[in-house]
C-alpha cells in the first residue's frame, strides 16, 4: 500500500522539482516588476508564500508584498523551494493551503498558470506536488513505523 501511494506521489515531486531546476532567477525579477501584478501572478505567487508560511498584508489575503520580498534574491528563493522540508509542513500552512485551493481550483493549475509565465506554472507545480506529497506522507510514515516493529518481532 505504501509502494502504491508513494508511487502517485513521488513522480509529481520529482516534476515538481524538476519544472524548479528549469527556472532561472530572470523568470522571478521579471514578476517582481509587477506594481500590480495580472491575477494569474498574484494567484501563483500566493500559493507560494502560503507555503512558505509567509503572511499577508495585514487584514487581507495579499501576499504580493511578501512575495516581492522572497523576489528580492530569486536565486536563494530558488534554492529554499528545492530544500524545503516536505517531511514537516504545519498543518496550519497545510489548512491555509486547503482552503486557498477550494478557493482558486479553477485557476491554480500548472497549464493555466503557464499562461501567465513559466516561473507561475513550476511554482503552481512545486505547491500542488508538496501539498499532495504531505497526505501521502502522513499516511505512510505509521506504516512504515508498524512495518519496522513487525520485522523486528519475527
Amino acid at each position: 500500500m505504501c509502494q502504491k501511494r508513494l508511487a502517485v506521489a513521488e513522480p509529481k515531486l520529482i516534476e515538481a522539482l524538476k519544472a524548479l531546476k528549469t527556472l532561472k532567477p530572470a523568470d522571478f525579477t521579471e514578476l517582481k516588476q509587477y506594481k500590480k501584478p495580472p491575477e494569474k501572478i498574484r494567484v501563483a505567487m500566493s500559493g507560494v508564500c502560503i507555503m512558505l508560511d509567509k503572511k499577508p498584508k495585514k487584514g487581507t489575503d495579499d501576499y504580493w508584498a511578501a512575495a516581492c520580498k522572497e523576489l528580492n534574491k530569486p536565486a536563494k528563493f530558488l534554492i529554499r523551494l528545492e530544500k524545503y522540508n516536505k517531511n514537516s509542513i504545519p498543518e496550519k500552512v497545510i489548512q491555509k493551503m486547503t482552503k486557498f485551493l477550494d478557493k482558486y481550483k479553477a485557476d491554480f493549475v500548472p497549464e493555466v498558470m503557464k499562461k501567465a509565465s513559466s516561473a507561475c506554472e513550476g511554482v503552481t507545480k512545486w505547491c500542488l506536488a508538496i501539498y499532495e506529497y504531505h497526505f501521502v506522507y502522513k499516511e505512510i510514515t505509521p506504516l512504515r513505523a508498524n512495518l519496522a516493529k513487525a520485522e523486528q518481532t519475527y
